[in-house]
């Protein structure tokens, strides 16, 4: 089942408990190897713990082996896939700053000043990596006892999980404007909702209120690719979908 998501792509995180934290096992057979798009304001992290798979965050194609994982900073727009028929399980770990940020207001100028638009994107985690190979033993520990902590405990495993990871966010002086993410997040969206239709960049600029030209930029520019090849692509991943 695929996430649930608003007219923004905006996910409504289904999260575990009574506090806004998430801590599930998936295969990613489950979203017919491919996550629809979607972002939200909580911070994710990642394990892939069979196979590989490749996540894409705000216009980067990341393949990520067993054993390893990745952090997605918050209000990224993500989505995972395979593009081949193999084995990909993962297990995820998100949650809402609100656990901590409410506090007072030096915790939220402490948020606000790692995990935000201005830091980077993601964060690779590599298991030969000492501190990266400590979040991902975090990442289990986290999901494996969900159930069964204590509500103290669980923040304690979350805010060591927060902590772990700060030091390592600097910030990112490639910073797009927020509303020309959202129009290209727009054509995205329409294009994995309609590509088996006869589209055209024209089509998918027009859904998004934008030109054909600015629609090449932004593809160009954000994902490396044109609107056609993007098209293509997706086409595809969903033929071999189709094939399994």
């Amino acid at each position: 089942m695929q996430p649930k998501t608003k007219a923004d792509f905006a996910e409504q995180v289904d999260y575990n408990t009574e506090f806004p934290i998430y801590a599930r096992h998936h295969a990613l057979s489950e979203f017919n190897f491919q996550v629809v798009p979607h972002w939200h304001p909580d911070l994710e992290f990642l394990r892939v713990t069979d196979g590989e798979m490749t996540v894409f965050v705000n216009g980067h194609h990341l393949q990520i082996q067993a054993g390893d994982g990745i952090f997605i900073n918050t209000g990224r727009m993500n989505y995972s896939y395979t593009a081949v028929n193999t084995v990909a399980e993962f297990t995820a770990v998100i949650f809402n700053m609100r656990l901590f940020a409410d506090a007072t207001l030096a915790t939220q100028e402490i948020f606000m000043r790692h995990f935000s638009t201005t830091t980077q994107d993601y964060i690779l985690l590599n298991h030969e990596i000492p501190w990266q190979n400590d979040i991902l033993q975090k990442i289990v520990t986290v999901y494996e006892s969900i159930e069964t902590n204590s509500p103290f405990g669980m923040l304690a495993q979350i805010a060591t999980l927060t902590d772990t990871i700060m030091p390592y966010l600097v910030p990112d002086t490639s910073i797009v404007d927020s509303r020309l993410q959202q129009t290209l997040w727009d054509m995205v969206m329409y294009i994995h909702e309609n590509y088996s239709e006869d589209l055209r960049v024209d089509d998918i600029a027009l859904y998004a209120n934008t030109s054909r030209t600015q629609a090449f930029a932004l593809f160009r520019q954000m994902l490396s690719i044109s609107p056609n090849d993007y098209l293509n692509k997706v086409r595809l991943n969903n033929a071999l979908n189709a094939l399994r």
